[in-house]
């Protein structure tokens, strides 16, 4: 008797080892993986890192995952994909004797905290009485010029002119002096004008969620480009000089005017450094214009400095 006999393929499975975390800077390195079927395996990348064959390449702080696959072949079936996750870490701050970290002086003065509250309502009331009075005295002084006591018939139509006018004068001033005192002081204004400034100088967490980006530079770039931006030279240690003599002279440029990365306390160099923090290990990010930032830490910021506040 004759018949046919179907042979289907073969299953398989891969074997893939988890991933260490790294640090970025690290050099590139090899991953290994096998499939049961002795079929050679592939893979690809996501997040901050490349593969090319089997080599992975840190490009910046953050997750990487690395997929092993199995397309399959004449005898077997493709195999069930098989991911390993790992981070990648923020290079560490300089060491001591290179670039340390200053001394944290204290915090600069924050922007006051403007209250309403017993204070104004007493400031409008004493403005409204005063305005009362004055207005009553106007009044007063606006019925004697309208009907002198010469002219009067009578005592009694006179005090009536004369109540008649204060009344309507108290009524106007009272009016005009609770306008006044309504309105906040000079002081009170600046302090809400300062506060207004202090909240537009810092990136919340909510903002750097919303941004949807990778890194914190790109966070900046997007919310606050003008805080990337440096604004000429501010100090013979960045300008170009030129020195020698007139026949051989020699450009020397000591270094370009940069602004100031900070991870918490720790400085990390230039704004490209912020590329190495992933925007998800970021509470908040916050401008220190030159003035504020050399109170913290000292000389050296003419153009500001940029403070990361890491997730802890």
């Amino acid at each position: 008797t004759n018949g046919t006999l179907t042979i289907t393929k073969a299953t398989q499975t891969l074997s893939f080892a988890p991933l260490a975390d790294r640090t970025y800077g690290d050099a590139p390195f090899a991953v290994i993986a096998s499939a049961s079927s002795g079929l050679p395996v592939g893979f690809s990348a996501s997040g901050s890192c490349t593969v090319s064959g089997s080599t992975v390449t840190l490009t910046g702080a953050g997750g990487c995952t690395i997929t092993a696959t199995q397309v399959g072949g004449a005898n077997y079936l493709a195999a069930a994909p098989l991911a390993r996750t790992f981070q990648v870490r923020a290079p560490a701050a300089p060491p001591a004797d290179e670039m340390a970290a200053a001394p944290a002086l204290p915090a600069p003065p924050a922007a006051p905290v403007v209250r309403q509250g017993g204070t104004s309502v007493t400031r409008s009331f004493l403005h409204t009485l005063g305005g009362a009075v004055v207005g009553a005295w106007l009044g007063l002084v606006t019925s004697q010029v309208v009907k002198s006591d010469w002219d009067k018939r009578s005592n009694a139509e006179v005090a009536n002119h004369r109540a008649y006018f204060s009344l309507g004068g108290a009524l106007f001033g009272g009016a005009g002096g609770m306008l006044i005192g309504s309105r906040p002081s000079s002081e009170m204004a600046a302090g809400l004008r300062q506060a207004r400034r202090q909240e537009q100088q810092v990136i919340t967490l909510e903002q750097i969620q919303a941004a949807n980006v990778g890194n914190v530079y790109e966070v900046v770039q997007s919310l606050h480009p003008e805080w990337l931006r440096v604004r000429g030279l501010q100090s013979g240690s960045e300008a170009t000089t030129i020195q020698g003599g007139a026949n051989q002279p020699t450009i020397v440029t000591p270094g370009l005017p940069t602004i100031i990365a900070y991870l918490d306390n720790s400085r990390l160099g230039g704004v490209e450094a912020l590329r190495l923090i992933a925007a998800a290990d970021a509470e908040s990010v916050q401008f220190l214009n030159p003035s504020q930032a050399t109170y913290r830490w000292g000389t050296g910021h003419h153009h500001g400095a940029i403070v990361v506040n890491s997730r802890k």
